[in-house]
């Protein structure tokens, strides 16, 4: 099973959409796993997405798996997102989490949201300082999904 569910943070960040990007990466998952058998006959795994946004704001500081969360509004969804997946190993299953950035794409993406804003000169430098902009084209995610 693949759960990249989650509503885009690129919009304005009102109560109810803060709800809306919660409820799409936590409750999608609670769900996904509530609907995994108990002790499946098959080998079961569970690959479910996160975000780079688990680790909060660090600069240029580079961070590893285990670096300790954010306690940011995203960070705070990230670990709550992935608690969520790991109780698929209560019920066999093998999980699997990565923590994605921003995922950019021809059709789509972040990118399609971030073009508009620069074609009336209110784009701006993304991240904060010397925070890169840890992002990836949608045809790189989707080349190492066939493996798992």
């Amino acid at each position: 099973m693949i759960n990249l569910a989650g509503a885009s943070i690129f919009s304005k960040w009102t109560e109810e959409h803060k709800k809306a990007i919660r409820e799409s990466r936590v409750n999608t998952t609670q769900n996904i796993v509530e609907g995994i058998p108990s002790r499946p006959e098959k080998p079961f795994t569970l690959f479910s997405t996160s975000a780079v946004g688990y680790y909060g704001f660090h600069g240029d500081e580079e961070l590893i798996e285990e670096s300790l969360p954010g306690n940011d509004f995203l960070a705070r969804i990230a670990k709550e997102w992935e608690g969520e997946a790991l109780k698929a190993n209560n019920k066999g299953a093998r999980v699997v989490i990565t923590r994605f950035g921003i995922v950019m794409g021809e059709k789509g993406g972040a990118l399609s949201q971030m073009i508009p804003l620069f074609k009336k000169y209110i784009g701006g430098q993304s991240g904060v300082e010397n925070n890169g902009f840890p992002g990836f084209i949608s045809k790189t995610l989707q080349r190492p999904l066939p493996f798992y």
